[in-house]
């Protein structure tokens, strides 16, 4: 080859061998080189339990392999059997590969070309668990679950998930921080855990420890209606009254326990009425209208009172059960018209069953006290108070005895300004249109200890005795001279 013309195709180079001027040889020299790399390898950062894809692109490549590099000191490249691809999937990521490296190695006549590495971050799932129906333990699909917190620079972070077929949940690759997860509840379920007061979780996430078993249960039967039956004088609870539930399909019923208490549980949501059942001699004041309508939703309803008191239209009542001498004792008298017109000139008498101070409406001693009310509309009830007290005593007691006798003389005397316990009864007449209608409080008056003396004396022949007592209260004193003589 005495001249050679050389163009460069495409790495193939053609060479003209001029024999002459005029007549050309032409040869093809393909010149070979290492696989070039058009697309490297991507990093990826997934979440524990998802999936991995690294992608390359070359040319010139005639075989090649995937090949991994672990962490820690000593790790070396490693092929990835079986994956000769341009692309490498790997699925259902553990926690255990973060950190690893990927790359793909090439081959072909001319040699081995490797691509970048790219680098595969794990992030933990930081919570997960499950949304139970807490009725059958069956999982609930498309509830909502929100995890809501701040990260280290105080940042707002909101992650949420929507429950699977089976109702488990999870939220992967959270910041570290402290986080509320909680669920959106739906109409007609009532969250029955966690028994938080918000009920939700409070975490940290660390981002090295995961959260199982954050479980929510709900049950769609076990809203609930409930309160009180009392009696509108005295506010104590009703036992043994029957509370009635219905809508438009089911009737059920509750009974008030010891403390007035009912509650009906088991409810399904929606309108419900809710009504007591009368019972003689009672009349209902609350509420008004009688029964209550009610439509429940996601939560349960409480405070559905009722107030009842007796069908009659005098009450009488005192502040204290007992009560010492000097104590003062308010009696309230409650006068009610339950009737459809007004009452007029009713005449009140109020009646102790013995003396006592009465310091309110009038000051006196005595037991009795009344006056005049012009009139009590229909549906309206009056109080009024009395106030008394049992008076302290004040008494002055003498005695003179003198005793004479002969052959065998006993004599034997006690004397004690101690006052047994008394019960204080009072008592309110109501006259209204020529029928008297009565009610009565009692009140235990206590034992009051004083002064006591003993004396005894006893003897043989002649005997001669004088003897004088002096009692002088207010503080209870006792006074006794005695002269004795016996032969």
């Amino acid at each position: 080859m005495n001249h050679a013309c050389i163009s460069a195709i495409d790495s193939q180079f053609i060479f003209h061998d001029t024999n002459n001027q005029n007549d050309c040889a032409d040869y093809a020299l393909l010149v070979n080189r290492v696989p070039q790399f058009t697309t490297q390898p991507s990093s990826q950062t997934i979440c524990e339990g998802q999936t991995a894809t690294f992608t390359v692109a070359l040319t010139g490549s005639t075989s090649g392999i995937w090949q991994s590099l672990a962490t820690g000191p000593g790790a070396s490249w490693t092929d990835i059997t079986g994956e000769t691809g341009t692309t490498l999937s790997l699925t259902d990521v553990p926690y255990s590969l973060n950190g690893y490296q990927y790359r793909y190695s090439a081959s072909n006549a001319c040699g081995i070309s490797n691509s970048n590495a790219a680098l595969l971050t794990v992030n933990i799932c930081a919570i997960s668990g499950r949304k139970i129906d807490s009725t059958t333990g069956e999982g609930l699909s498309g509830w909502i679950i929100t995890a809501v917190g701040n990260d280290p620079f105080n940042r707002d972070i909101l992650a949420s998930n929507i429950t699977n077929e089976t109702g488990c949940w999870q939220i992967c690759c959270l910041l570290k921080g402290n986080y509320t997860v909680c669920e959106t509840l739906k109409p007609g379920w009532t969250q029955t855990f966690p028994n938080t007061p918000d009920r939700c979780y409070h975490i940290n996430v660390d981002g090295k420890t995961s959260f199982e078993y954050l479980d929510f249960h709900n049950d769609p039967h076990a809203l609930c209606l409930s309160g009180y039956t009392f009696h509108n004088i005295t506010g104590e609870g009703l036992e043994g009254w029957t509370i009635i539930v219905t809508n438009r399909t089911d009737r059920m019923t509750a009974v008030t326990n010891d403390t007035g208490y009912w509650q009906v549980c088991g409810l399904a949501a929606g309108t419900y009425t809710i009504c007591e059942e009368p019972q003689d001699g009672w009349i209902q004041v609350a509420p008004t209208p009688a029964c209550y309508n009610r439509t429940l939703v996601d939560a349960n309803i409480v405070g559905l009172d009722f107030y009842n008191q007796p069908y009659k239209k005098v009450f009488k009542t005192a502040d204290k059960t007992t009560a010492a001498r000097g104590e003062e004792i308010t009696y309230t008298i409650k006068i009610c018209n339950f009737d459809g017109h007004a009452w007029h000139n009713v005449n009140v008498t109020d009646v102790f069953n013995q003396a006592v101070e009465i310091t309110y409406p009038v000051q006196m001693v005595g037991t009795t006290v009344s006056w005049v009310i012009d009139e009590i509309a229909a549906g309206e009830c009056k109080e009024f108070n009395v106030v008394a007290r049992v008076p302290k005593r004040e008494s002055k007691f003498e005695m003179e005895q003198s005793v004479s006798g002969e052959g065998f003389v006993n004599v034997h005397n006690d004397y004690s300004t101690s006052l047994e316990g008394s019960a204080l009864k009072n008592c309110v007449y109501v006259e209204i249109n020529k029928v008297t209608y009565s009610d009565c409080a009692l009140v235990g008056i206590g034992k009051e200890l004083g002064t006591k003396i003993m004396t005894k004396e006893h003897g043989s022949g002649t005997y001669d005795t004088e003897h004088s007592v002096q009692y002088v209260s207010k503080n209870f004193s006792i006074e006794d001279y005695e002269d004795v003589k016996a032969v």
